[in-house]
């Protein structure tokens, strides 16, 4: 494991200098994948990155606030069409993609779903025909197309090199408590939710179990602290890791074509989200630029980020953001275990 870990290291500080997205996640996964491409095992416990999962579903719970729960209840019909549409041309291109280069429905429905890097490799593990490396190569150049792409569409394309006016956000008083009190009940919220999520049965259940027991807190107004980047780089790292270890690119060599779609995959996700953003400011008064960045298939923190630079509306992107995230955490697995167990040939 130490070996493994110092391979990792070297990657996520690599891409950390060069200031690529994500490094410490990816630069891990490409540090152990180079490493066991050398001929060299690598080893990285389950629990180790389960305890990464914990703190990762924390911190995206911890995004929810009372004005979020309001968004999500008010809008629920636009991110519905919006999750919807961004759902369907993702499986659309699924469906291309295993027909034109052979890889199964599974790899190609996870690897085009916009449910993120993280969310999507994890979820993998739930589908035996899933390939690893396939999932991971397809979401994640999708993930960097979006972070290069949106941005730049969101501030010289769609904004026309103009910031958009933000409505003002309503502040919420939390609770009166000290700040030791709130990272108790905080933690025992995140760890309380990964047991309950287990024993639930929960898909993904260290992802989902802590997310929904620290949002419980944020929506009813409890004013949540940061995760230390410290530890959210430690979470990130223990991820990247895990599935580098996991990824066989062995298999990938005889998918020459699959680099080509995952690229053209990609720039149909962001075009869609162009459509989706156009019908948002149809259905509801708000900004172009404010209804592409919830449209758009990147992560909450990214569009988030985005959206606070160009001064749109970050209640309601994040708002869509994580409604997609946990339409798709919670209800697409089900789906596709029906679709992929109706597309089986009966024995």
């Amino acid at each position: 494991m130490i070996k493994t870990a110092f391979a990792a290291l070297i990657g996520s500080t690599i891409f950390y200098f060069l200031h690529l997205p994500l490094p410490w996640m990816l630069g891990s996964l490409t540090g152990v994948m180079i490493w066991q491409s050398f001929g060299q095992e690598a080893c990285w416990p389950t629990p180790v990155r389960n305890c990464g999962v914990i703190v990762l579903g924390a911190m995206m719970g911890s995004w929810f606030t009372p004005e979020t729960a309001r968004q999500i209840i008010v809008q629920l019909p636009g991110m519905l069409l919006v999750t919807g549409t961004s759902l369907l041309f993702g499986f659309g291109l699924a469906y291309f993609t295993a027909r034109q280069t052979g890889i199964s429905l599974a790899s190609s429905l996870l690897g085009s779903t916009p449910g993120g890097l993280t969310q999507m490799t994890i979820i993998c593990d739930e589908f035996k025909d899933a390939d690893l490396a396939v999932v991971s190569v397809l979401q994640t150049l999708r993930l960097q197309m979006v972070i290069f792409i949106v941005p730049f569409l969101a501030i010289h394309a769609v904004a026309g090199g103009a910031a958009a006016v933000a409505p003002p956000v309503a502040v919420n008083e939390a609770p009166v408590m000290g700040l030791n009190q709130i990272t108790a009940v905080y933690v025992l919220a995140a760890l309380g939710g990964a047991v309950a999520g287990k024993r639930l049965s929960f898909p993904t259940p260290f992802m989902i179990g802590p997310l929904v027991g620290v949002a419980i807190l944020g929506v009813n107004g409890l004013s949540l602290p940061q995760t230390p980047p410290l530890l959210s780089a430690l979470s990130q790292f223990c991820m990247g890791a895990y599935m580098g270890k996991n990824i066989d690119f062995g298999g990938l060599r005889r998918q020459k074509k699959l680099l080509l779609y995952a690229v053209l995959g990609g720039l149909v996700m962001v075009a869609s989200s162009l459509l989706s953003a156009w019908m948002l400011t149809v259905l509801y008064p708000v900004a172009l630029t404010t209804a592409f960045l919830s449209a758009a298939p990147g992560g909450t923190a990214e569009m988030g980020l985005t959206a606070v630079m160009i001064h749109a509306d970050v209640s309601m992107v994040s708002s869509y953001q994580i409604f997609r995230l946990l339409f798709i955490i919670l209800v697409i697995p089900y789906f596709f275990k029906w679709w992929l167990c109706r597309s089986q040939p009966a024995e």
